[in-house]
């Protein structure tokens, strides 16, 4: 049935005809009278009554609500009606299928056909189940082929022959036999009914010649041959005295006690290690012999070295009284690499490191791009605010259509790495910059370059384990590129390459190799721990994309994009 809708306009002023009349407010109170009497029609013409699918809501019913009364509201009733069929049917939910149905029930309490074959399994199962373990014990009890056979006796036969005299008195007097478990009763001349010779009838006369055994102590004369006599403890050896070469060698730990004869002891020289006779004489040529402490002391504090030795302070002094500054090894500087890669414009100015060297700069694009640095310190004034950029290169872009990459060293390093991306809103990557520090320590999240207009600058964070994943796998299956063939890694596959080049980065920083690149991720210094992963992906970089230069730029170029809300990479 329709829902009753208000025709009376009871629009104040109106007049009250027509919609705005009494009629109007008549219709709509028969029509809502009939909504509650079913035996009533409305002015519709259709049946009055509330109707369960128009004008009665939704009812959620409970399956977990136990009913505990007959009076109750409709979702109450409705909630104890499905939690009854709920229990009835043994389901987890009251829709779901019944596993059996009462037809199917009434089908199966009929006749059983029981398997005396079937032994018991335990004291729970179906009637059929049951009845077949029985009449299989039946059938073991006694002892037939078939349980429905009759037995060969019955208990009560047994019962009155168990009390039979004869039976009885036997019972009672075989523990005079003197006979226990396991042995039997047997045929002897003995009062006790062990065996006796005499009784075992048949036996031989006399026994054949030929190998059998005899325990030990059965052997009182003759001599056993050596083979016949098995291995001693030397707790058995108590007297007599062994020949020489009977005496194997002996550790030094056994010689507890005494002093060798000096003659057994080997002299020492400076080519052999032995015993040394010690002298105060600081004028010996000896080679065996060893000047005392006492006469090193003595020569030490006596004036006929013409103060030739000197002890460490009076160097330091000395040293540094002249102005004499020692050498500093090539493995002592720090040194660090920096990248900056771009092409999407024809120049940039980009902020580089303190003590840069601007020798080392290479391009690892294999293409027909080219560029140049145009100029090295270039200093930029911004009216009203004095020079902004003290350390800025100006790169030069031949074919602004292509990447070009740049690297630099400088000296110094941190430890405090950088990358930074120049991006759009999809996080494609048209300019970076990565090194080890930040171009300016005092201003370390300071953007090294400008982005170009409609593009975004942001750090990049560092690779998860996924990206990991994805360059380990790329490593396992790529080949050694043929820029590597001539390097002292062209023997090593591409991933053991990887790893030897990223040891050597760590070496050369002082940094400790780690058992799995990934175990880095764990570190909980954030710069340290992108250092390591930083020096990583650059030598994954190298072999993937073919370059010398130790930067990342090219594999993340490739493989990423940046999220630009997180600075996290991303694989395509």
């Amino acid at each position: 049935m329709p829902f009753p809708r208000r025709t009376f306009t009871a629009d104040e002023g109106q007049p009250s005809t027509g919609a705005a009349g009494p009629d109007a407010i008549e219709y709509d109170l028969d029509n809502a009278f009939a909504m509650f009497d079913p035996a009533s029609t409305l002015r519709t013409g259709e049946p009055g009554g509330i109707d369960a699918n128009e004008n009665v809501r939704n009812v959620q019913v409970d399956q977990n609500q136990k009913p505990d009364s007959d009076t109750g509201k409709i979702p109450a009733l409705l909630s104890g009606i499905v939690n009854r069929i709920k229990a009835i049917m043994g389901t987890p939910d009251w829709k779901n299928d019944p596993p059996t149905t009462l037809a199917g029930l009434a089908s199966q309490i009929g006749n059983v056909t029981v398997n005396q074959n079937d032994t018991p399994q335990g004291d729970t199962g179906n009637i059929q189940q049951l009845l077949s373990w029985i009449v299989n014990r039946i059938r073991a009890i006694t002892g037939r082929g078939d349980w429905k056979e009759d037995p060969a006796v019955s208990l009560q036969t047994l019962a009155e022959a168990a009390t039979h005299e004869d039976i009885s008195y036997h019972a009672l007097s075989k523990t005079t036999h003197g006979v226990q478990s396991p042995y039997y009763i047997a045929k002897t001349s003995r009062s006790d009914q062990l065996p006796s010779w005499n009784d075992i009838p048949d036996k031989p006369t006399s026994f054949p010649v030929g190998p059998h055994q005899h325990s030990a102590q059965d052997i009182i004369t003759g001599q056993l041959p050596p083979e016949r006599i098995g291995n001693l403890p030397a707790s058995k050896i108590t007297s007599g005295q062994f020949s020489p070469d009977r005496i194997p060698n002996l550790p030094a730990s056994k010689i507890t006690s005494g002093t060798f004869d000096r003659a057994r002891l080997p002299v020492a020289s400076t080519s052999q290690t032995g015993i040394v006779q010690l002298t105060n004489s600081r004028s010996s040529t000896s080679e065996t012999l060893a000047v005392t402490a006492a006469a090193l002391n003595a020569h030490r504090t006596s004036a006929d070295h013409d103060d030739r030795y000197y002890t460490k302070s009076q160097v330091d002094n000395l040293v540094a009284s002249s102005g004499i500054q020692p050498p500093v090894p090539v493995t002592a500087l720090k040194l660090a690499t920096g990248t900056f890669s771009g092409g999407i414009r024809s120049s940039y100015l980009v902020d580089i490191h303190r003590y840069a060297f601007a020798s080392p700069l290479a391009a690892p694009m294999h293409d027909n791009s080219g560029g140049y640095v145009s100029s090295i310190g270039y200093l930029e004034v911004q009216p009203g605010s004095g020079p902004r950029y003290e350390r800025r290169w100006s790169f030069q872009i031949r074919n602004n259509n292509n990447w070009v990459t740049w690297t630099w060293d400088y000296a110094t390093a941190s430890g405090q790495p950088r990358v930074w991306a120049e991006i759009d809103d999809a996080g494609n990557i048209y300019a970076m910059w990565e090194a080890e520090d930040p171009a300016d320590p005092e201003f370390p999240d300071e953007p090294p370059f400008e982005p170009e207009e409609g593009l975004v600058l942001i750090q990049v964070e560092a690779p998860d384990e996924k990206l990991l994943g994805a360059v380990a796998e790329r490593l396992e299956r790529a080949p050694m590129p043929q820029g590597f063939t001539r390097s002292i890694y062209a023997a090593d596959q591409p991933a053991r390459a990887v790893r030897a080049m990223f040891a050597r980065q760590l070496q050369e920083r002082g940094l400790e190799e780690p058992p799995d690149i990934r175990e880095v991720r764990s570190i909980a210094d954030r710069d340290r721990k992108y250092w390591y992963l930083q020096l990583y992906m650059r030598q994954a970089s190298r072999l993937l994309h073919d370059h010398r230069a130790s930067t990342l730029i090219p594999l993340y170029r490739e493989m990423c994009r940046v999220n630009l809300k997180t600075g996290k990479l991303e694989l395509r």
